[in-house]
């Protein structure tokens, strides 16, 4: 005897918003790539985001107990609209990450490259919920009481028998065989690696391996839900003890691999909250309010959105230059790159200046692909003169290595130089932040707290100002780090080192700091940071710390990433309250 399964009325009414999500999500999605400009649908698009994927994924769920009771083609069908979503899940993280890379590696806005990896991530949105779309189609007219009534002799029958046997895995070597091998093995890989980023990511480490792992436990964590429900479907659905805990492995595994790689972005909340209250006691409670507005395009509406992670944080189009040349210091030309926003070029303005320096030991690394490129030409869209700098690296191999005077000598060089070009660079010196990353943070922090002390007197612009200063994970008390066995750090002696010391170049003077620090960093310790914030502080200065659970060194390297989304959200407001 058949009878239909008491759901069908709940698959019959989900399937209607099933369909309307997935196809605005076609539209929002394209959209949201060929249009990336903030705006006040993003939590609207973060809503319909949400719902298309759980929806989605529910009815996946659904679909394994279809197929359970059942052996017909059109049950198949559907499973397999929803095996191309699952499997499209991964591909919009691919997408993601294509489009993330070519902003990341400097691709022009509106060139060709761009242009085509954009095209790609909109081929792939649509593809993804495409097949979901024609699943609820689907699903709505077989759910229909007169369909369900019609057919009940036919092939769509909800049976309560369940299938005793699943011969797919029956060995008759085919290329389908092949493929279905492969694809039990990724999902098997993507287990794995759920499993050792936690391991990594937790404990903190120095290498890039522990800087990457909990960015890549966000994209794991979207990928898991639908890896779980995948290889879950490949569990022979024969009754048997056997097949029966493996099931429940699988699930429970999906679950707390869920868990786990959820502790970043989970834990990011906790971030918000402090930076929330450090605002408004810097600034008062009404901070957000009373928050100058960008004339160029609105702030982020929120300090995390999910639809900035799929389709990439929007960037507008700036005016920039590359390597243009500002001194030549022992021998070696120093440049730095130039952007403004879009239509600068052609105007008197004067805007404020930000300086980024990039990170690297002192040692290592350059100005462009190792400074985080997005996230300096963000800023700039909103109304910024962005000026990433070169400096000399110290060589201990060199007669005459750079010392870390010499690296702030230089960057205070580069406010002379844009001061005597305004029409040209167009940079306001007299309103500069620093924003710096590992030892750029540090430098930014000397250059931005110790710019009037004596021992630097003279070497910066005459009418330049700090106005404030923005370090990621920043190296911030030298007596941690110095070794009272040498001689000298970095060409600095011992009795110097208090000039290059950013906790005691803190002064009742020194303009507001915005830091951010991963308390997973055990390359720069999160010490460093708080003893910063106390030193500001302690002179009356405000300093607002960001730190971020499970977070390592370089955790912003992914900028459209959740970590990175919420430093951009609290930055174009430090920005806007200290030198708009």
């Amino acid at each position: 005897m058949k009878a239909r399964i008491d759901s069908a009325r709940l698959v019959h009414a989900l399937s209607i918003p099933l369909v309307a999500c997935n196809g605005l999500m076609i539209v929002a999605g394209t959209w949201s790539l060929v249009d990336p400009g903030g705006s006040v649908l993003d939590a609207f698009l973060d809503v319909l985001l949400v719902s298309s994927i759980v929806l989605n994924l529910f009815l996946a769920a659904l679909g394994q107990v279809f197929l359970n009771h059942r052996r017909s083609r059109q049950a198949s069908r559907l499973q397999w609209y929803f095996s191309a979503y699952l499997v499209g899940i991964g591909l919009v993280i691919l997408g993601n990450m294509l489009v993330t890379v070519a902003y990341t590696y400097g691709f022009a806005t509106g060139s060709a490259a761009l242009g085509t990896t954009v095209a790609v991530a909109i081929v792939l949105n649509a593809l993804i919920h495409f097949f979901p779309a024609l699943a609820g189609i689907k699903l709505f007219k077989i759910t229909r009481p007169e369909g369900a009534e019609a057919e009940a002799a036919g092939e769509v029958v909800w049976s309560v028998e369940p299938v005793r046997a699943d011969p797919s895995w029956e060995f008759k070597p085919s290329f389908k065989k092949f493929l279905k091998v492969i694809g039990v093995a990724c999902l098997v890989f993507i287990f794995v690696l759920s499993t050792l980023l936690p391991l990594v990511f937790i404990p903190g480490g120095r290498d890039w391996e522990a800087f990457v792992a909990g960015n890549l436990a966000t994209t794991m964590l979207f990928a898991l839900a639908p890896c779980t429900l995948m290889l879950a479907r490949h569990v022979p659905r024969a009754r048997g003890r056997g097949n029966k805990a493996l099931l429940v492995a699988i699930m429970t595994a999906g679950c707390v691999l869920a868990c786990t790689n959820a502790l970043p972005i989970v834990q990011t909340g906790s971030t918000i909250s402090s930076l929330e209250s450090q605002f408004a006691a810097s600034y008062g409670s009404d901070w957000q309010s009373a928050t100058p507005a960008s004339p160029y395009h609105p702030f982020r509406s929120a300090p995390i959105s999910i639809c900035d992670f799929f389709y990439t944080l929007p960037i507008e189009k700036v005016d920039e230059r590359i390597d243009i040349t500002y001194m030549v210091d022992k021998g070696q030309t120093l440049r730095f790159d130039w952007y403004a926003p879009e239509g600068t070029s052609g105007t008197a303005n004067l805007l404020p200046l930000v300086v980024a320096i990039h990170g690297g030991s002192w040692r290592l690394f350059d100005k462009g692909l190792y400074n985080i490129i997005p996230t300096q030409k963000y800023i700039a869209s909103l109304g910024y003169v962005v000026v990433d700098v070169q400096y000399g690296l110290y060589d201990e191999d060199d007669p005459t290595p750079f010392t870390l005077r010499d690296m702030v000598m230089e960057v205070a060089n580069l406010t002379r130089f844009l001061a005597a070009n305004p029409a040209e660079f167009h940079a306001d010196v007299s309103r500069t932040i620093f924003l710096g990353r590992s030892a750029g943070a540090h430098l930014a922090l000397v250059c931005g707290l110790g710019h009037d002390d004596p021992y630097f007197a003279g070497n910066y612009s005459a009418g330049f100002d700090c106005a404030g200063i923005i370090p990621f994970y920043p190296p911030a008390n030298m007596s941690r780090i110095f070794d009272n066995s040498s001689a000298a750090f970095f060409g600095v002696s011992e009795a110097q080192l208090d000039y290059f010391d950013p906790v005691d170049l803190a002064s009742p003077t020194s303009p507001p700091v915005l830091c951010f620090q991963g308390l997973a960093d055990t390359l720069v310790h999160p010490v460093h940071a708080r003893e910063l914030q106390a030193a500001v502080r302690g002179q009356g200065g405000t300093c607002i710390l960001g730190e971020f659970p499970h977070a390592g060194h370089a955790f912003d390297l992914f900028y459209n990433y959740p970590h990175n989304q919420v430093c951009i959200y609290y930055i174009e407001r430090f920005l806007a309250l200290n030198a708009a």
